[in-house]
């Protein structure tokens, strides 16, 4: 058998376990793919801390939820700033292999300096089926409506702009799909304020607890709050 046959099957077979169960652990399937696979597959599998901290959320509560994900998923990420989370979320609900899609809006892409933000996310936290777009959280439904099944918000500042965030939660609302799920994460002192705004949203929270993976003295996802949505 040829070399070349040999690094195809060796390849498709990787291919197929990181489907399973290291698709599921980025970082053993970094350690034993590297040698196989080209630096822009590996790159998906690369996380960062803050992409690292997402997915260990992922795997702590979405097991227990049992959330049957759709052909060709959608995700969104509202408010995804410099650190978005839309690998973490490709690995974990395999959005690329499925046909799928990833779309982070911020509306602050432009920095205090006038400098533009989002080319420098695309570079760095690009993949196949994944998209940025400046966007106000507060008109997503001009853009959308009904078409994401997974909607991720990480730490927002609920309670310094309660009534933006109370407005785009509205709007969230309308673009995740019946049955959809929203995954959120909050400050140490935002989990009160973030609940009442998602119940009164007409949300159905399943998940809303202390965060194990918290990188203490940080608060930053010190709570999970997980809801689905019904039209």
């Amino acid at each position: 058998m040829g070399k070349i046959t040999t690094g195809i099957i060796i390849t498709a077979t990787l291919a197929v376990i990181c489907d399973g169960y290291l698709g599921r652990h980025p970082e053993v399937f970094v350690k034993v793919a590297a040698p196989f696979l080209s630096e822009q597959t590996l790159a998906r599998y690369k996380l960062d801390q803050h992409e690292q901290d997402f997915y260990d959320i992922l795997t702590r509560y979405m097991p227990e939820i049992e959330y049957s994900l759709p052909k060709n998923p959608r995700a969104l990420e509202v408010g995804c700033g410099i650190h978005p989370v839309g690998r973490p979320l490709d690995i974990y609900f395999g959005l690329s292999r499925n046909g799928g899609e990833y779309v982070g809006t911020d509306i602050e892409f432009i920095d205090e300096t006038e400098t533009d933000m989002i080319e420098t996310v695309r570079k760095s936290y690009g993949f196949n089926g994944a998209s940025y777009k400046v966007m106000d959280g507060r008109e997503l439904s001009d853009h959308f409506l009904d078409e994401f099944d997974i909607v991720a918000v990480r730490n927002p500042e609920v309670k310094a702009l309660e009534d933006v965030w109370t407005e785009i939660y509205g709007e969230i609302k309308d673009v995740l799909k019946d049955k959809g799920i929203l995954i959120n994460t909050a400050y140490k002192d935002e989990k009160e304020k973030m609940t009442a705004i998602l119940e009164n949203a007409g949300y159905q929270i399943i998940v809303n607890e202390k965060n194990p993976f918290a990188r203490k003295p940080m608060s930053r996802d010190r709570y999970v709050l997980i809801a689905i949505t019904s039209h």
